[in-house]
């Protein structure tokens, strides 16, 4: 019980150590990168005149910038499942790649810039689940084990008694004296 408790204290110290200090310097890491991003693209805006596209790209920008802390795997499933779910969001997100890939290739680089950096946003932000979860995982692991061991002893177990049940009582009389 004590090693339990001793356990848990240390996945409690690494979840603040992570939660507290370590993510929020990550995620400012990323804002940064976001703010450098969105000025690239508004100095390229500058440059071209591909007015949807920077639309696009800036308003997905300044919305990473505040979801930031909220990309994580849960609204990757609804996400994934509003994609799935609504043909008018596919259709939408199909036109909006499409003014993409008809602007000027830059638009296409800081899109691709984008993704990898709400990729990373997620990344960080399921780090700190993985270090419950892998103990949680592994103790279901030997859970698992323990009882496909026990299953087979139990076999092994009710096969041995079937025999006992049934053998002569002679028999059964010496597997009761002591050896």
């Amino acid at each position: 019980m004590a090693i339990a408790i001793v356990i848990f204290a240390i996945i409690a110290a690494l979840h603040f150590i992570f939660e507290s200090i370590l993510l929020p310097m990550y995620r400012l890491e990323l804002r940064y990168k976001l703010f450098e991003l969105r000025d690239e693209l508004r100095s390229l805006n500058l440059n071209n005149n591909h007015e949807n596209a920077f639309h696009i790209l800036d308003d997905t920008i300044s919305a990473a910038i505040q979801r930031l802390p909220h990309f994580t795997l849960s609204l990757q499933y609804s996400a994934f499942k509003d994609y799935r779910e609504s043909e008018e969001l596919r259709k939408r997100i199909e036109d909006r790649q499409n003014i993409i890939n008809k602007s000027a290739p830059e638009f296409f680089i800081i899109q691709s810039k984008l993704q990898e950096i709400i990729k990373d946003a997620f990344l960080y932000n399921m780090i700190g689940w993985s270090y419950i979860l892998i103990p949680i995982m592994v103790l279901a692991g030997v859970l698992i084990t323990v009882f496909q061991k026990v299953k087979v002893v139990k076999t092994k177990f009710d096969s041995f008694i079937s025999k006992i049940v049934l053998s002569p009582e002679i028999k059964f009389d010496d597997c009761l004296r002591p050896i």
